[in-house]
């Protein structure tokens, strides 16, 4: 089978499965006092060290706790802002995890993108100057990249803005974190999340690092672990496995950089090639004018329902993601393309291609072919 949905989850880093392997059975409570629970300690503690290095973030700005997913780490920071009495702006093609969450608060606002997915900057301020002028207290999220078509948000001028009018701002970085180069030295998001599964971790971790002095709440009550805002005994191997995983990040950035972006190159060429020489030239794609992260390409065919093309593909043994499935596999339209100004028949047909640092090029080879034939199989006149 050939893996080409990276950016739903990825294989488990060879250290990682390395380490589980190492420590099968072993007691991991981190909160108790003996030899178990120390060590336990010195691995929350070193994945801590860990996370603010790889980052770039200065140790006495930033605290680091650990979550259970991405997803959880982003409804922490929007429910303290909810709870905060903050009026909250964000991208129209965010994560579900942050659009459905705001939706709780009675100040909100979603930014319009443009037709390419990035940011409409000018929309941004002018929100932020109304908001302000009613002396309200503004709190921005936008993710680093988006996770269905790759288009990076350009953060420094985010940041930048978010300074000139006194905001705090959040930024998930789940699709960026090894795959591009990151530095929040000089960016200085007041809140960071991520999920470990994207990176080679284990499934079930995520992070959450905010600055001192931010508005931050429980989201449950009974202990003081991480912070006291995620009270339980913490899950301390999958932690380990985060900070294992960000090992190499130079590197395997640099992969990415490479090899996937040349290899996901190829794909459009090819693809694109196909399309136009074919009687029916349905192929689009969605967001490759701008910058994207190297990984990724959201492309479409007119007409033909993206999870009809992605069924196809399985029973050639290539595995595509599709923009969103709802639980009754219905596929829906992408709420993210939508924003974008695509039509709701567009938007359901469209599906992503995201690579991950193990695929070769005959891997590509043989997805292109593949790809071929179904083309040519759901075009036929």
């Amino acid at each position: 089978m050939i893996y080409l949905d990276h950016n739903a989850t990825t294989h488990l880093d060879e250290d990682v499965l390395a380490f589980l392997r190492e420590i099968e059975g072993e007691p991991q409570n981190a909160s108790s006092i003996h030899s178990y629970g120390e060590r336990a300690k010195r691995a929350l503690d070193s994945a801590r060290v860990s996370v603010l290095d790889t980052l770039g973030c200065d140790k006495k700005l930033y605290n680091v706790a650990f979550t259970s997913s991405g997803t959880e780490a982003n409804n922490i920071v929007i429910n303290s802002w909810i709870s905060n009495d903050y009026s909250i702006l964000t991208p129209a093609t965010e994560h579900k995890s942050i659009l459905e969450s705001v939706k709780r608060s009675q100040k909100y606002e979603i930014i319009n993108v443009h037709s390419n997915g990035t940011l409409d900057f000018s929309n941004l301020e002018k929100s932020i100057i109304e908001l302000k002028r009613r002396n309200n207290k503004v709190a921005i999220s936008v993710m680093y990249a988006n996770n269905e078509t790759g288009v990076i948000h350009p953060l420094k001028e985010i940041y930048a803005l978010s300074q000139k009018h006194e905001c705090i701002l959040h930024t998930d970085i789940s699709q960026a974190l090894g795959k591009m180069h990151l530095s929040f030295h000089e960016i200085k998001s007041d809140y960071i999340t991520f999920s470990g599964h994207k990176i080679g971790a284990m499934t079930g971790t995520g992070c959450l690092l905010f600055k001192n002095h931010v508005p931050i709440e429980k989201m449950m009550y009974g202990g003081e672990q991480e912070y006291g805002i995620r009270p339980s005994t913490q899950n301390s191997v999958g932690i380990a496995t985060i900070e294992i995983a960000l090992r190499n990040t130079s590197q395997k950035i640099q992969q990415m950089d490479t090899t996937i972006r040349i290899l996901r190159d190829k794909i459009e060429k090819e693809l694109l090639e196909y399309s136009i020489s074919s009687d029916t030239n349905k192929l689009f794609f969605i967001g490759n004018e701008v910058e994207r992260i190297p990984n990724t390409s959201c492309i479409g065919i007119k007409g033909v329902d993206a999870n009809t093309q992605a069924i196809i593909l399985d029973m050639m043994k290539c595995a595509v993601g599709i923009g969103a499935a709802c639980s009754s596999g219905i596929t829906e339209a992408s709420h993210v393309l939508l924003a974008m100004g695509y039509s709701s028949e567009e938007a359901s047909n469209a599906i992503r291609i995201s690579l991950g640092r193990k695929n070769t090029d005959d891997e590509i080879e043989a997805f292109l072919n593949a790809w071929k034939n179904m083309y040519s199989k759901v075009t036929k006149k």
